[in-house]
């Protein structure tokens, strides 16, 4: 068996620098405690993306568990799904020491939060509308599960996949898939067009709206978000005595307005701006 440094020593050679660490809840708490899981790990032939494959199995889980209805299974569920997100900083903790990062492994990584995340919205739609009985919680929850997932940089990604796939078919080159004529129009051997500068106040703000929306639509803000509101409903549980409708509804709710309006702004700004146009040059220089 191979004989492993200790966890101090491991600690540091293995997890990022804390100065780099841009996860607030990963860097204070998950990283405390992934530490010890992967040193047990690495005794182990398991690897980094089986490790991976894990997360996804115990996110999903937890997801279906919450959907279960009732506080038992909620908890269990809760558990799952943190459990979940200290596998999502253990797989990389054994890519670093293994010195095994691959493509595959942050592709595997991608994919598992694209899946968890609209999973657990869906899941936490399934939880309100047993404590509520109202059909039409059910399609708000599709709703919020479709655009969990973003949906427009996902047919960004895949539009520039294509292009690149296809930039030697003469039908699909980037000259003829450029539609606009004029002064607009891009010449694929000119440098992508820089945005107008705004002042720096509202560049500030602007920067800081955009990382706190980010933020509270992605892992693991979102999960941290829908396990407080689920603990709250489970200790008021009295809700319907004064009439009103559980936290978990009104968190769905306020998720679904919000991260609608957060694609159509997206889908907006790459009309508008060409993002994938712009993109593709960049890639292609």
């Amino acid at each position: 068996m191979e004989k492993l440094p200790p966890i101090k020593e491991l600690r540091l050679t293995i997890q990022p620098d804390p100065k780099k660490e841009t996860v607030w809840y990963a860097k204070h708490v998950i990283r405390k405690v992934s530490i010890y899981i992967t040193w047990l790990l690495l005794h182990t032939p398991l690897s980094a993306n089986q490790a991976t494959a894990i997360q996804a199995l115990l996110g999903i889980a937890g997801a279906v568990l919450l959907a279960f209805g009732g506080y038992k299974w909620s908890l269990l569920a809760l558990f799952l799904i943190q459990l979940g997100y200290v596998f999502d900083c253990v797989d990389g903790e054994i890519a670093r020491y293994r010195k095994k990062p691959t493509v595959n492994g942050i592709f595997l990584d991608s994919l598992n939060h694209a899946l968890v995340i609209p999973a657990m919205f869906l899941g936490l739609s399934i939880f309100s509308y047993y404590l509520v009985d109202e059909v039409w919680v059910l399609l708000v929850g599709l709703i919020l599960a479709i655009v969990s997932a973003n949906p427009v940089k996902k047919a960004v990604l895949s539009t520039l996949f294509y292009m690149l796939e296809r930039r030697e078919n003469p039908k699909y080159k980037y000259e003829n898939l450029v539609q606009d004529v004029g002064k607009n129009n891009f010449n694929i051997n000119a440098r992508p067009p820089e945005s107008n500068d705004l002042p720096e106040q509202n560049k500030s703000f602007k920067n800081a709206v955009l990382a706190i929306a980010k933020d509270i639509s992605e892992y693991p803000t979102s999960m941290n978000i829908i396990t407080l509101v689920v603990l709250a409903d489970f200790m008021i549980n009295h809700y319907s005595a004064w009439g009103g409708y559980p936290l978990s509804l009104l968190l769905m709710a306020s998720y679904t307005v919000f991260l609608t309006f957060k694609e159509a702004f997206f889908l907006l700004k790459v009309y508008r701006n060409r993002k994938i146009e712009k993109k593709f040059l960049s890639f292609i220089k």
